[in-house]
């Protein structure tokens, strides 16, 4: 009877090496990708991040072209402005102006690799300086 549980541990030992093997393989790969799709996760908030500030971009061109001309009546829409360095999509979008009472509220998009960015500004003028009120991201379900 010895003899026979005398191999038996030498195949117990196997399938403990295998099992742990396995787990162990598993471990790294799961890790492994943990990684990667936390760099993917940053670099789409990076490309969040620039879009967004290609639209401020936009704003601030609108906030120039409302202080050029102060009877502007919202018939400023679809202007496109390319930002530097302009490789290849760096534009933002002016999608209206409208005067609304006592100040403007402009509407500008941006999209830069595949990150969209739609915002709404409130301009007004305070002691004969145009600034810009309070800029608010617009939802991509209510565009």
């Amino acid at each position: 009877m010895r003899r026979k549980y005398r191999n038996n541990y030498g195949y117990i030992a196997l399938v403990a090496v295998s099992v742990i093997s396995l787990i162990m393989t598993g471990i790294v790969i799961s890790v492994n990708f943990g990684g990667y799709f936390t760099r993917y996760t940053i670099l789409t908030a990076e490309y969040k991040a620039v879009s967004e500030s290609m639209a401020r971009s936009c704003v601030d061109i609108a906030l120039v072209m409302v202080a050029l001309d102060p009877k502007l009546n919202g018939n400023y829409t679809g202007i496109e402005a390319d930002l530097p360095p302009a490789d290849g999509g760096e534009k933002c979008a002016i999608v209206s102006v409208e005067h609304d009472g006592g100040g403007y509220k402009v509407v500008t998009k941006a999209a830069y690799r595949n990150s969209l960015t739609s915002l709404e500004s409130k301009i007004s003028l305070d002691g004969g300086i145009y600034k810009i009120k309070a800029s608010d991201e617009i939802p991509a379900d209510t565009q």
